[in-house]
């Protein structure tokens, strides 16, 4: 039994999916990154409130400790969320190659539905264009008459 060829605009639509799918989950570990990136960034004056709340005798609302740890946590997840983000990049542009490939081996069918996209606008321009001359003409016969 021989395999059916794919449509080529079948799949390109399919790798239009997956490279959207691999950006969305891209944006996703972009989202924790900045997260991350904003707890490391206030941990300083966490700290530093925690320290002077323990120095005046009074109960921190969170230990210096704790806001250790929490910094940890969030060095550990910019990394891992930053290298995420740059392997699911990689496979985006292993997409793209496929993408190019598929145009390529398919020219004939890509200029083909091109040529046929110019040529409807260029019917749909004239058609607007009678259709705004008519309109325009009606026009003028009305304000004379």
């Amino acid at each position: 039994m021989a395999r059916r060829a794919k449509d080529p605009t079948a799949e390109l639509a399919s790798l239009h999916e997956k490279r959207v799918k691999l950006v969305q989950r891209r944006d996703a570990h972009a989202t924790v990154e900045g997260a991350a990136q904003r707890t490391v960034e206030g941990s300083a004056d966490r700290r530093r409130a925690a320290l002077v709340a323990e120095a005046r005798g009074e109960k921190p609302s969170e230990t210096a400790e704790a806001v250790d740890r929490e910094r940890r946590a969030a060095e550990v997840a910019l990394v891992d969320n930053r290298e995420r983000a740059e392997a699911l990049k990689t496979v985006e542009r292993e997409v793209e190659r496929e993408v190019e490939a598929v145009i390529d081996a398919h020219s004939v069918h890509f200029i083909a539905k091109a040529e046929a996209a110019s040529e409807a606008a260029a019917e749909a321009i004239a058609t607007a264009k009678t259709a705004a001359l008519a309109a325009a003409t009606a026009w003028q016969e009305a304000r004379g008459a």
